[in-house]
């Protein structure tokens, strides 16, 4: 008898707790949303918005949303910049107004600036229903502007994105990629450029050198390079359609010294011609198919100016081996003729075993020749002068050959106007003659692999 009156005091407390949480808790959170969608100035789905017009006193845009995304049908027929027009209509039908600055049937507008708008948005949706949203250029102590929701007799305080998007410019809203292809479906390209002319072809998913087959390309810097071309942020638009004579000779675009990048694919292609402008220190382009005269991002410069085939060139192929694999190793330097080998987890020399050698020295000297990379291309005649008489010789613990890299003499090479020294060297996995800067090399040739006396007597 008692147990049943402990389980009904039980259920009894659990209801009680219930209906506590519901007339606080609950209902508190379930009045807050309701509120807060009553604030809302955009009551349309943002999902099923479909067309927007925005008017300013200098233009009208007018923007329509298909299963491709968003595109501008007023003033110009373009693509819209998919990504800005998400954000922008997030931001805005998620947005609360601030206060009710006045309501009532005796409101006079022109105080508040909305007898004459400086904007206008009309949403529509899927359905057909619409919504305005009028801004005025008047704003409150807060410097906060007014707003008023189709014919409402209220005058809204709103947040300044309402103005600051309200009033911006056409490009604002614009897709500003230089190329609108897909970079996928790319398979030549030609690109002339302050270091020359050169032309690239995929054959099988793999890009190369049409001029210098033999060369290797490392893809992944490839397919980077045309993906830094095609997402080149496009500042402004300056003229479409046919461009005249004078105006390409305005923008130094007729000058031999201009830029270009043509890309083609199987059924298309699209160029783009650039110049950087003496007198204004702008970056002028034009693109064909379609054509636009434009303004570009003044930092891209450097990098269209700098492009060449050497940049795309293989850099690791030739030094990549397995560390791990790594169990013999073999100095045959001027200074330095050493045989380690790898004991568990330690490094011995391995005609004395007696010999103590500083085990983390040789990983960290391990790691540098592993993660060496090509400094510096050469030339046929500097390839020429390579002896390669210092070396160093890895293999594992079959005594194979894992790498040999070999090395001398150095040479001095000008880099982007700075001289610097380098080694030549080569590897049996290529061969290619390359240069390596003097610095990883010499950091290699002058450690000590051998334990101090100090640091032993230390240990004792």
């Amino acid at each position: 008898m008692k147990s049943k009156k402990t389980i009904l005091f039980a259920v009894v407390a659990l209801l009680f707790a219930g209906s506590v949480y519901y007339a606080t808790v609950y209902k508190e959170n379930h009045l807050k949303k309701i509120l807060e969608n009553e604030s809302k100035i955009v009551f349309l789905d943002p999902d099923q918005i479909n067309y927007i017009e925005l008017i300013n006193r200098n233009a009208k845009i007018v923007f329509h949303k298909n299963e491709s995304g968003w595109s501008i049908q007023e003033p110009v027929l373009d693509n819209a910049d998919n990504y800005r027009m998400l954000d922008v209509i997030k931001n805005l039908t998620s947005d609360q107004y601030v206060l009710i600055a006045k309501e009532g049937t005796d409101i006079k507008w022109s105080e508040f600036g909305l007898d004459k708008p400086i904007a206008t948005y009309l949403f529509k949706n899927n359905s057909g229903q619409s919504q305005k949203i009028q801004i005025s250029d008047l704003k409150n102590y807060e410097d906060l502007p007014y707003a008023r929701v189709d014919n409402n007799d209220q005058v809204l305080v709103v947040k300044p994105q309402w103005l600051s998007n309200a009033t911006q410019k056409l490009v604002y809203y614009r897709d500003k990629r230089l190329y609108r292809g897909s970079v996928a479906a790319v398979e030549t390209i030609t690109i002339k450029s302050l270091n020359g002319e050169f032309n690239l072809q995929k054959q099988n998913g793999i890009w190369g050198s049409v001029e210098k087959p033999d060369f290797k390309l490392d893809q992944e810097i490839v397919r980077k390079m045309i993906k830094d071309i095609a997402d080149t942020p496009i500042q402004d638009y300056l003229g479409e359609g046919e461009i005249s004579k004078s105006e390409t000779k305005d923008k130094k675009l007729n000058q031999k010294d201009a830029h270009k990048v043509q890309f083609k694919t199987q059924n298309d292609q699209w160029s783009v011609v650039m110049n950087l402008h003496d007198t204004d220190k702008s970056l002028y382009a034009m693109t064909d198919r379609p054509t636009y005269l434009v303004k570009l991002d003044l930092s891209k410069w450097e990098f269209f100016s700098n492009l060449n085939l050497d940049y795309l060139r293989d850099r690791k192929e030739a030094l990549r081996f397995d560390i791990s694999k790594v169990k013999d190793i073999t100095f045959k330097l001027s200074s330095l003729d050493q045989q380690l080998t790898k004991k568990n987890k330690n490094w011995v020399e391995t005609n004395n075993i007696d010999n103590q050698i500083d085990s983390e020295k040789i990983e960290a000297v391990l790691d540098v020749i592993h993660d060496m990379t090509i400094d510096s291309f050469v030339t046929d005649s500097e390839s020429a002068k390579f002896e390669g008489r210092e070396m160093i010789i890895l293999k594992n613990d079959d005594d194979q050959l894992i790498l040999q890299l070999n090395w001398g003499p150095s040479l001095k090479k000008m880099i982007n106007g700075t001289e610097k020294e380098f080694y030549l060297a080569r590897t049996q996995l290529s061969d290619l003659i390359f240069a390596l800067d003097k610095s990883k090399i010499d950091q290699i040739k002058n450690t000590d692999f051998k334990v101090s006396k100090k640091a032993t007597d230390d240990k004792n």
